[in-house]
C-alpha cells in the first residue's frame, strides 16, 4: 500500500521546498501578507519551538514582556500571546525596568526613587507557581539581565567606595543560589549568555587590553581567547558551538569566532577591510 496515495491536503495549497523563498525573511513577509489579507486575527501572534538536547521539540505560546509608564512609575506588564492573558505586576510606586522573560520565568530591575542612595534590585517571577524572588539581597547598581530558563546572568557594579568594577553575577532560580561569575578587580563591558555558556568582554586590571573569555555554568570554568595581540575585544555573541566577538587589529574592526568543541578560531571578515563596531 502507498500511504502517500491517502495523504490529503488541509489548509489553502501545500507547503513544498520548491515554492519557498531562499531568503527567510522575504518567505516570512509574503507569509505575514497573506494572513493579513485573509482577515485572521492578530496576524503577528506567535508560537516559540525549541529542541533540547534529546531534539525532541516542544511548542508553546510566546510570552512578551514590556515595561510603561502609568503616569506615577515605571510597571512590568507581560501576556501570554496563546491565551491573550495580560498581567501586571501591583503598582508598587517603585520604578520596575528592563523585563527579560523565558519560558516561565521574567526577570527585571527594580528602582526605589525614595531609598537613600536610589537603591537598585534584580528580582524574578514564576508566571506558573506565581513565585516571587529577591535576586539582590544589596542594593547594587545592574544592568544587561540574560536569561536562560532559571538561570539568570547579569552585570553589576559593587558600591565598593575605593573602586568602580563590574562583576558578572549568575543567580540559579531553582536552588536560590547567587555567585559571582567573576574576579571583582576587573571591569567588564560587555556581556551575552546561551546554553550552560557566558560570553563577556573585559578590562583585566593587571594592563591595558581588553580580552574575549567565557565561562562554562557546569564546570565553573573560564578561558580568555586571544586573536589579535594586543587584545581589543568588544561586543560578543554565542551560540551552542561558536563564540563571535569584534577585535581590533590594529588597522579595524575585524569578526572573530571560536569553536568550542575544536578550539579553534576563525576570521570572519577580510583583513583591511572596515567592519563596523557593534
Amino acid at each position: 500500500m502507498d500511504l502517500s496515495d491517502m495523504r490529503a491536503e488541509y489548509t489553502r495549497g501545500p507547503l513544498r521546498r520548491e515554492d519557498l523563498k531562499p531568503d527567510p525573511i522575504e518567505q516570512f513577509t509574503l507569509w505575514f501578507q497573506e494572513a493579513c489579507r485573509a482577515g485572521i486575527v492578530e496576524p503577528n501572534a506567535a508560537s516559540l519551538a525549541t529542541a533540547g538536547a534529546d531534539a525532541a521539540p516542544s511548542l508553546r505560546g510566546t510570552m512578551l514582556a514590556w515595561q510603561r509608564w502609568d503616569g506615577q512609575d515605571w510597571e512590568i506588564y507581560w501576556i501570554d500571546l496563546a491565551s491573550g492573558t495580560e498581567q501586571r505586576f501591583a503598582n508598587n510606586f517603585i520604578d520596575d525596568f528592563d523585563p527579560v522573560i523565558e519560558g516561565d520565568w521574567l526577570a527585571w530591575r527594580q528602582e526605589d526613587p525614595a531609598g537613600e542612595f536610589g537603591e537598585v534590585y534584580v528580582k524574578m517571577y514564576n508566571i506558573a507557581t506565581a513565585t516571587h524572588l529577591l535576586v539582590t539581597p544589596h542594593s547594587d547598581p545592574a544592568e544587561n539581565l540574560r536569561l536562560e530558563g532559571e538561570l539568570l546572568a547579569f552585570v553589576s557594579t559593587p558600591n565598593f567606595p575605593d573602586q568602580q568594577v563590574r562583576q558578572i553575577m549568575l543567580y540559579n532560580a531553582a536552588t536560590r543560589n547567587l555567585r559571582a561569575v567573576t574576579t571583582d578587580l576587573d571591569h567588564h563591558l560587555e556581556m551575552e549568555m546561551s546554553g550552560d555558556r557566558i560570553a563577556y568582554t573585559l578590562d583585566r586590571a593587571t594592563g591595558p587590553d581588553t580580552f574575549a573569555e567565557y565561562y562554562d555554568i557546569e564546570t565553573r570554568t573560564s578561558m580568555s581567547l586571544l586573536y589579535f595581540p594586543p587584545a581589543r575585544a568588544r561586543w560578543p555573541d554565542l551560540s551552542n558551538t561558536w563564540m563571535f566577538w569584534q577585535d581590533w587589529d590594529g588597522h579595524d574592526w575585524e569578526i572573530v569566532g571560536f569553536h568550542f568543541a575544536t578550539h579553534t578560531f576563525a576570521l570572519l571578515t577580510t583583513p583591511s577591510t572596515t567592519t563596523t563596531p557593534g
